[in-house]
């Protein structure tokens, strides 16, 4: 049988100790990943033809997933739920809005374009 590499079972033990890192990841880390994700990794591909395809299906999953996932950890973990659930939990929310913002992304794109159409008009009045 394999073993699990020392630092992913060390980070288990972690999120078994301290579910609250879970929130703390869920709160902050996606917001970070997605600055990071948006200054550096978009950039290299910029001009590449599928750049705006996976730029709205990241930006849009990781936006859904970020106040969702914060506000369901949180109530979770007031819930006594273990941190390893939580995690699991919200990395099963994340590829589940992901799979969901994939195939419906005709959809998700045109009422992204019609949220920025109606916002531009407000800001013109």
């Amino acid at each position: 049988m394999m073993e699990l590499n020392s630092s992913i079972s060390e980070f288990l033990h972690l999120l078994s100790q301290k579910p609250a890192y879970v929130v703390l990841g869920a709160a902050f880390g996606v917001p970070l990943f997605m600055f990071v994700y948006a200054m550096i990794i978009a950039r290299i591909y910029k001009g590449a033809v599928f750049a705006s395809v996976l730029n709205t299906i990241i930006f849009t999953t990781l936006g859904i997933v970020w106040i969702i996932g914060f506000i369901l950890t949180i109530v979770l973990l007031f819930t006594g739920i273990s941190g390893l659930k939580l995690f699991l939990i919200w990395l099963s929310l994340l590829v589940f809005i992901t799979i969901f913002i994939i195939v419906n992304f005709t959809s998700v794109n045109k009422f992204l374009d019609e949220m920025i159409a109606s916002s531009n008009k407000k800001r013109e009045i």
